[in-house]
């Protein structure tokens, strides 16, 4: 594989709050899962050196030692998610850190990444070590196997994207809202694609922020490299324009996944009422694939929605992040208003989170409707 350095020089020092912390939730596991967690590992920007502070996640694995049965891996995991409560809840740690927990059971056997995918596992065979051991370190990743985790990971942003911009749920949004609402997932799935395309090409040791410029550098002869340019800013709190970035992030992720191999995407107009732009405009999708349009999550909000209301947007509530919304989502919330009608312990049997989450989360939606 290909390894850039100095694109983050001077960058990869860990920031005080990573710092703080790392430190914080090594000791409070040490205290509270010494019997239950087989290792806690460290992985990704952290420790490759490539975190931008503020932008960049605190990614660590929290493996489980191996249980007797499935109502004691149920309890194992419940006990990790309560020491993690308070970083959950904090203003500074909970935008940071991003855990995943393993059952041992889960962990990678022959011809297998134990549902982690490639890509992840080789970041991991990396890690540093927090706690206990790690079993992933010296894992063999192959590079044909990293090379397909991309080409998966590719194409699930890409649907991702085509979803958005074709959801007819988001027909009950303001013009503003879902403006804002296709803006934030186009962000995310160019930068999450030109991630995807330069893992193909076999480059290790970058961050999201560096996609940009080594597309730049190396590979303007296989993707318009402006776009994922424009993303970046975008992300960074630039005003440019966003109005074209939907469709320009569609267009940019079937040009990825053209290059790393896969058939170009065509997508069935027909089968919606939105943006038929699309058409027009990507000349390279030759192929069908089929893209489900999504049907808008049933809600007790069409009960009391007054005539004229337009919904407001997930990504809108403050404290709401990609994770949270997606978490919420898949829970049938799609809206503040869904959001708002919740009480905190229903709200927190339904996403899995704590009653005093989930109580701010509620506020903070009721905060954005008086709005």
């Amino acid at each position: 594989m290909t390894e850039i350095t100095g694109v983050n020089e001077g960058m990869s020092q860990r920031p005080v709050e990573y710092t703080m912390l790392i430190k914080k939730l090594k000791k409070q596991a040490a205290a509270e899962l010494a019997n239950i967690v087989e290792g806690m590992i460290l992985y990704g920007s952290m420790v490759e050196g490539t975190i931008v502070g503020g932008e960049s996640d605190c990614d660590i694995v929290i493996v489980l030692r191996q249980a007797n049965t499935p109502e004691e891996t149920i309890s194992m995991i419940q006990q990790v998610q309560n020491t993690l409560k308070p970083y959950q809840m904090d203003p500074i740690f909970s935008t940071l850190l991003d855990v995943l927990i393993v059952p041992n059971e889960s962990l990678p056997k022959e011809g297998s990444f134990g549902g982690l995918g490639a890509i992840r596992a080789s970041l991991l065979s990396r890690g540093e070590t927090l706690m206990g051991t790690n079993p992933y370190e010296g894992l063999n990743v192959p590079e044909e196997a990293i090379r397909q985790n991309a080409k998966e990971m590719a194409l699930e942003y890409f649907q991702n994207l085509v979803n958005t911009v074709f959801d007819p749920s988001l027909a009950d949004l303001s013009e503003e809202d879902i403006a804002f609402e296709q803006t934030f997932i186009a962000i995310d799935s160019i930068l999450g694609c030109a991630q995807a395309f330069l893992f193909y090409k076999g480059e290790t040791g970058f961050s999201r922020n560096d996609a940009p410029y080594l597309i730049e550098s190396k590979y303007t002869h296989e993707l318009d490299y402006t776009v994922v340019r424009e993303a970046q800013a975008l992300r960074l709190g630039s005003s440019g324009d966003r109005r074209n970035l939907p469709l320009a992030g569609i267009e940019f992720c079937s040009q990825v996944i053209a290059a790393i191999g896969e058939k170009p995407l065509k997508i069935s107009s027909h089968k919606f009422d939105k943006p038929r732009e699309l058409t027009e405009t990507s000349s390279i999708i030759e192929d069908s694939v089929e893209v489900a349009s999504m049907e808008a999550p049933k809600s007790t909000t069409q009960k009391t929605k007054k005539k004229g209301k337009r919904k407001i947007a997930l990504s809108r509530v403050r404290g709401i992040g990609k994770k949270t919304r997606d978490q919420l989502q898949s829970v049938g919330i799609s809206s503040a208003q869904d959001l708002a009608e919740k009480e905190p312990k229903e709200l927190a049997d339904m996403a899995g989170i704590s009653e005093t989450k989930a109580k701010k989360l509620i506020d903070a939606a009721r905060e954005a409707i008086v709005e």
